[in-house]
């Protein structure tokens, strides 16, 4: 799973495929999801009401602290797969 995890992380990090049309939440997903697979569960405190975005970000990991490291690299590359049904014919490794 981890490979392919890696993989679906260069397929979007590539500017040469072409962009995901994603709205804000799915950018939270994969944020969080991201965030989980790879530090763990969230530490300390959600920020500021204040600060929106971070907020906001912290939140989205904070609702996924209980998936374990594989569950959310799986998750994660459900919703790639769901956004860019064929993304694994133009990854690279």
């Amino acid at each position: 799973m981890e490979q392919e995890f890696r993989k679906a992380l260069n397929y979007i990090k590539d500017t040469s495929n072409p962009p995901l049309d994603t709205n804000n939440e799915q950018k939270l997903d994969f944020y969080a999801l991201f965030k989980q697979a790879t530090d763990g569960a969230p530490k300390g405190s959600a920020p500021s009401r204040l600060k929106v975005v971070e907020r906001a970000k912290f939140m989205a990991w904070k609702a996924r602290e209980k998936l374990t490291k594989e569950e959310a690299m799986r998750e994660y590359v459900a919703l790639l797969t769901k956004l860019a049904p064929k993304w694994r014919e133009r990854a690279k490794l």
